[in-house]
């Protein structure tokens, strides 16, 4: 059995049998590179470690102007900055309820906890103006679950709760986009919603327990979700292996047939069309699903039969802001006129399927 950590939390209530499947991998590609890099920036910066233009400077230069323009002062928000602690590492037992803190900026290596604690770092904690203690996760890619029903927010509002006996602790997730714009995804927990939260680390314990079972008799019940996108375990799970492989004899019936354009007709074409239509997410979760895989495995290690190496390549490209180049350009002076030839069409062709309209019937007939 794989036990949790805080980050797989969520994934583990939604399918324990991720934690019981015995093959793991784990992640360590461009995004995830990415997101400790912008990471440790902040947090250096927000706990006074180095100043902003220190910690700017190594900062690796691909990441560095996202880094330049972080909204700082909503990043902060309304928490007093000498309270501002990063990157501290706790122990949550899942069957006493103690918490107990394991050090600051462990980076991960976490020292050895009981069998029944969850160990999770958090990114930034402190206290509210108004004094309420206040967790706070920094994201830096896609959106996760809402704060509200988060497993890693509501972790450590509970060591929160627990530590410093405040009835209430406000939860955070702070999205950083590109730009450097901050946005805020706030609750605020209560003695309700946090007093039982050790009998809900208890019920992932549980169904962990049973899923071993399940595995060592053979059956494995997966239930497959947003949080597979950062499961270790694409290699030994079956929805993904049965995925793959239910999907190449589908694509080779429909490029034969599609390959006989004389023989088909208009209704075979609408019927392929619709089948295409349907495997094609399941193409792109595959694409998803054999990079994350490759990933997490040493460089070199993913070898085509042709003897080409799948390489994880990190690019990117300089774009013009549309919307601050327009406002500069107005702010210089630029005429509606000159705009309008800075402008150019681009066209592009799609296929979709439409419904039919339905014909207006006339007065005694049936609308077709």
């Amino acid at each position: 059995m794989s036990k949790p950590s805080v980050s797989s939390l969520e994934r583990a209530w939604e399918c324990p049998a991720s934690c019981a499947i015995r093959t793991q991998v784990h992640s360590t590609g461009g995004g995830a590179i990415r997101g400790d890099r912008i990471h440790d920036f902040a947090e250096h910066v927000l706990s006074g470690y180095e100043t902003r233009d220190a910690a700017l400077a190594k900062v690796p230069v691909e990441y560095r102007q996202t880094c330049a323009d972080i909204d700082w002062s909503a990043l902060v928000g309304d928490i007093v900055t000498a309270s501002i602690r990063c990157e501290v590492a706790y122990a949550v037992d899942a069957a006493t309820g103690n918490v107990r803190e394991l050090g600051v900026g462990l980076k991960r290596a976490y020292p050895e906890s009981s069998e029944t604690e969850i160990v999770g770092t958090n990114d930034v904690e402190g206290l509210l103006l108004s004094g309420v203690p206040v967790v706070q996760d920094i994201k830096t890619g896609q959106p996760v679950t809402a704060a509200k029903d988060n497993w890693q927010i509501r972790y450590h509002a509970y060591v929160q709760y627990i530590r410093t006996g405040a009835p209430v602790v406000v939860g955070r997730l702070a999205y950083i986009a590109e730009d450097g714009n901050v946005t805020l995804d706030s609750h605020a927990f209560d003695a309700f919603e946090l007093d039982d939260f050790p009998s809900q680390l208890r019920g992932v314990f549980a169904r962990i327990a049973k899923a071993v079972e399940e595995v060592r008799s053979g059956l494995v019940v997966v239930s497959e979700g947003p949080h597979c996108r950062y499961c270790g375990c694409f290699a030994s799970c079956p929805a993904k292996v049965g995925m793959i492989r239910s999907l190449a004899p589908a694509l080779g019936e429909m490029a034969a047939e599609a390959g006989e354009f004389a023989e088909l007709t208009p209704q075979r074409v609408g019927e392929i069309w619709m089948r295409f239509k349907e495997l094609q997410p399941m193409v792109k979760r595959i694409d998803e699903a054999l990079k994350e895989y490759v990933r997490s495995r040493a460089p070199g290690e993913v070898v085509q039969p042709d003897g080409k190496v799948l390489t994880d390549v990190v690019s990117g490209k300089d774009y013009v802001k549309g919307d601050r180049a327009l406002a500069l350009a107005r702010k210089c002076g630029a005429t509606d006129k000159e705009l309008a030839e800075c402008v150019e069409r681009t066209e592009w062709r799609s296929m979709r399927a439409v419904a039919p309209k339905k014909t207006k019937a006339k007065k005694g007939e049936e609308a077709v």
